[in-house]
């Protein structure tokens, strides 16, 4: 039971998924083509709306260091599935996890990850969930 809260506590405190420079492709082409084209082009396009309000409440220096942001890698999130956990005898997080409606993509600025962006489904449509978040240690992590 120890094992299964631990793993549960590890999941849930990396939901946003860690990558790494190996797997970006393989991660990357897991996003469908219609999130990451909503991803591209509204997404990034409201986050820096969003972000310009006030750049430097979010780490930006400017307005114009928010209009150099460009869309990375994405991926899927996951969250635990509580039935799944209680019944596992896997020593897997994945085997425990369900897919949800959303998926987090970085933004970034000269190549590096700075911040990143949540798109979900809401209604059938394509929504930015969430924009903002220090990304920087992301890959890495």
């Amino acid at each position: 039971m120890m094992k299964k809260v631990f793993y549960a506590a590890l999941l849930c405190g990396s939901l946003s998924a860690s990558i790494t420079q190996p797997s970006y492709a393989s991660i990357h082409s897991q996003v469908p083509a219609e999130v990451e084209k909503f991803a591209q082009t509204n997404g990034v396009m409201e986050a820096k709306k969003l972000l310009s309000l006030s750049p430097s409440d979010v780490g930006f220096t400017s307005k114009d260091e928010v209009d150099q942001l460009t869309l990375g890698p994405g991926l899927q999130i996951h969250s635990i599935d509580a039935e799944k956990l209680r019944k596992s005898t896997a020593h897997s997080l994945l085997s425990v996890s369900k897919p949800e409606q959303e998926w987090e993509f970085l933004l970034e600025k000269d190549g590096q990850a700075v911040t990143s962006i949540i798109i979900g489904k809401e209604h059938g449509n394509f929504v930015l969930q969430r924009a903002g978040g220090d990304a920087k240690n992301f890959l890495s992590s």
